[in-house]
């Protein structure tokens, strides 16, 4: 099946389910209650190519209060180049890391601009291309962002009241973030926190089955 009609396919069934259904570009936003929804990327022209690219990933940026969620699609750092300067400075900014942790996005300049409290790498375990990249982790290791792996983790629940954050994943890692304070860690998962540290470039066993299309965060809003 092509692109257009696997694309097609899914409009009419969001048209059955009455989902609103909308193309969108850059600087496009509506809001869903108090939720801003803006839409950093791709352009016009890129909405108009035949072949479709990891480059024309939608990019976007959720915002609430003090916090931001960005999600990225698979755009490489050619695009990060283009979109960093979009994005404001947020207290508490979650990404999901681009192209499941690639060599080739997760820039050090596009980290560095965005400067994530938490980072979500949606990757399979086991996957054949050997992602997420090491040098990738060390990147937003290096700015301070906390590290969630669906390979190792497995599901990862982000719940927020806009001005904090709680990060849970099915393998029973928490950690909470807050505005101008460092990550709280609840008692009984920091062992668990100092192992994960340790074995953090080790291939290690988690309870979860999570394949190539594992899903890489649900935000609930309280």
């Amino acid at each position: 099946m092509r692109h257009s009609d696997r694309l097609q396919a899914l409009r009419r069934q969001a048209q059955q389910s009455g989902s609103r259904w909308a193309t969108v570009q850059r600087h496009d936003e509506l809001w869903i209650e108090s939720v801003r929804v803006i839409v950093r990327h791709p352009t016009l022209p890129d909405w108009e190519r035949q072949d479709v690219r990891n480059d024309d990933s939608i990019v976007i940026e959720l915002l609430w209060r003090d916090v931001s969620i960005v999600l990225t699609g698979d755009i490489s750092r050619e695009v990060e180049r283009e979109v960093m300067a979009l994005f404001p400075p947020s207290p508490l900014r979650v990404m999901k890391v681009a192209h499941h942790g690639s060599l080739t996005s997760s820039s050090e300049a596009f980290i560095r601009a965005l400067t994530p409290r938490v980072a979500v790498v949606s990757a399979g375990r086991g996957n054949p291309f050997g992602h997420p990249a090491a040098e990738v982790l060390e990147r937003y290791a290096r700015v301070g962002a906390e590290i969630f792996r669906t390979d190792r983790d497995g599901a990862v629940v982000l719940d927020t009241d806009g001005t904090s954050l709680r990060v849970r994943t099915f393998t029973g890692r928490e950690a909470y973030l807050s505005k101008g304070r460092g990550r709280q860690e609840p008692e009984n998962t920091k062992a668990y926190g100092r192992r994960m540290g340790q074995d953090r470039h080790e291939n290690t066993k988690t309870r979860n089955a999570t394949n190539e299309d594992a899903q890489s965060s649900v935000v609930a809003a309280r």
